[in-house]
């Protein structure tokens, strides 16, 4: 039995279905700048799936007025750069979950509270931030969900 659905096909064989990536979305190469945003929920948001990660983000020159600021999950190759980020207060400014090499560059933020970086999962990695000053009362970063502490590198 043979069942296709919007880009997704299963093979049913001893009721486990075979996921035949080759029907499923690719979204990689995108360039995006000069954005301004008031009002969203979600600043940021970008989510791919374990077997196919958004790839090769390239985001530069935004203003965000949102409730949170950035939230990746799935996703490799994420580049943001000179972005102003206006959040609720004692929101975590930048949630990654299962990801890996995300540069960020360049990151301002109106928090005075709160957590800058909330990480999770053991395959989130080489996840950088330069350039970038937060208020001392905030908490740099929480690991979660057996996220390392050498997964995140503060450079200046």
């Amino acid at each position: 039995m043979l069942e296709a659905d919007y880009g997704f096909c299963a093979v049913f064989y001893d009721t486990k279905p075979l996921v035949l990536r080759y029907l499923q979305p690719v979204f990689k190469n995108i360039y995006i700048q000069n954005i301004i945003c008031n009002g969203a929920k979600t600043g940021i948001f970008l989510r791919g799936l374990p077997e196919m990660p958004v790839q090769n983000i390239y985001m530069e020159n935004l203003v965000l007025n949102t409730d949170i600021g950035v939230e990746i999950k799935d996703a490799k190759g994420i580049y943001i750069k000179n972005c102003d980020f206006t959040t609720k207060k004692g929101k975590e400014l930048i949630y990654i979950e299962t990801s890996q090499n995300i540069s960020l560059d360049k990151i301002n933020s109106n928090q005075s509270e709160g957590t800058i970086f909330n990480i999770n999962g053991e395959s989130s990695s080489d996840i950088s931030i330069k350039n970038s000053t937060f208020s001392e009362n905030l908490t740099k970063v929480v690991f979660n969900n057996n996220a390392v502490a050498k997964s995140l590198k503060f450079n200046k």
